[in-house]
């Protein structure tokens, strides 16, 4: 896959994606809570986390091979060290907490309104260390400039001197119509 000069690898393409489905799975799975007794959107709320937790196992794949494969300043190292740690803790949670809500729906334990708040805490947690997470990252990339290229511009070969042979007129016409028209051949000088 080749990507533009300015995203030197695919992490940034992916890190956004978790975010927005942890977050929309958490607050249907509050919703379904709060507004719903119905077991037919218990398979939403797995299929989300589902399918968060694949997305956090492909960006923090994807991060890992960026850290890799991209410029970190010196004074940048630990910041990366400390968001690889956070991103791997976030994975391990959300893993854990999917296992958890697919455990307690295969039992039907979900139908225990106890359970099911104990399973939205959860996720609002998970969200809480998503939100760290996130913020590590936009550290290194807003503090420190880590996986940013600066798009060079690349110098005129050439400059071409325009001149300008023809000069146009706007003129109006009687019922009130503009008609450009051309002045001919040199009209400037």
């Amino acid at each position: 896959m080749n990507l533009p000069e300015y995203i030197p690898n695919i992490h940034p393409l992916l890190v956004h994606f978790p975010i927005a489905l942890f977050l929309v799975t958490v607050v249907f799975h509050a919703w379904k809570l709060l507004f719903t007794q119905d077991d037919k959107y218990n398979s939403h709320v797995l299929t989300g986390y589902l399918i968060t937790s694949i997305s956090l196992v492909a960006t923090y794949f994807s991060g890992r091979n960026a850290a890799d494969n991209v410029t970190v300043p010196d004074d940048a190292l630990s910041a990366l060290s400390n968001h690889a740690d956070k991103a791997l803790f976030l994975l391990v949670y959300c893993l854990l907490l999917t296992g958890l809500i697919l455990f307690t729906q295969y039992r039907h334990l979900s139908r225990i309104k106890l359970v099911d708040i104990a399973l939205v805490i959860l996720g609002v947690i998970g969200l809480g260390l998503l939100t760290v997470t996130a913020d590590a990252g936009g550290r290194l990339v807003y503090g420190y400039g880590v996986g940013v290229t600066r798009v060079q511009e690349s110098p005129m070969d050439t400059i071409v001197e325009q001149t300008i042979d023809d000069k146009a007129e706007l003129n109006i016409q009687k019922d009130g119509s503009w008609k450009w028209e051309s002045g001919g051949e040199n009209s400037l000088g």
